[in-house]
């Protein structure tokens, strides 16, 4: 699949960005390619469409138990580091 152009920001904690589950669902970039890692780690089974829905939030979750970070569902700094 090719990467979107547009970068979603969800602000929490210290005004940092971060990716999270949210109506309408967040899409672009960023979550392309947190998609594309978790993918290849072998977290995320579901296709790769840039949208930030249930199935990435649970990819997420499992990533952060499997890497000991703290379980939100949310890619902050932590997770992202983590991820990249």
């Amino acid at each position: 699949s090719r990467p979107p152009a547009a970068r979603p920001t969800c602000r929490r904690k210290a005004d940092r960005w971060c990716l999270c589950l949210r109506t309408p669902y967040m899409q672009g970039l960023d979550v392309w390619m947190v998609q594309q890692k978790l993918v290849r780690q072998g977290f995320l089974q579901a296709r790769v469409d840039a949208r930030y829905g249930p199935d990435t939030l649970s990819a997420v979750r499992a990533f952060q138990a499997a890497m000991q970070i703290e379980i939100d569902g949310i890619v902050g700094p932590e997770t992202w580091n983590a991820l990249f």
